[in-house]
């Protein structure tokens, strides 16, 4: 529970991909209260944006090297010599 850790305070926004689905949540503790929130807010705004962007992009690239073998001539009828 967050009181049994000292936070007063916490904001966060979700991580939304391209398609509009969720991928995650972005977030801040803090152990005093807030102030400034529609700054804070706005920086949240365009570090989720990049956030996301960047977590689909790694999201992406593991499928895509899934897809691919280790070994480029594996499966294409060429044999190694």
């Amino acid at each position: 529970d967050l009181v049994t850790f000292g936070i007063e305070s916490y904001m966060g926004i979700p991580l939304i991909n391209d398609n509009n689905t969720p991928i995650g949540i972005i977030a801040f503790l803090h152990d005093k209260p807030l102030i400034d929130v529609e700054r804070k807010i706005s920086l949240l705004k365009i570090l989720s944006g990049r956030t996301a962007n960047e977590l689909s992009r790694l999201i992406s690239d593991k499928k895509l090297k899934q897809r691919i073998p280790d070994n480029p001539t594996q499966g294409h009828g060429v044999k190694e010599c």
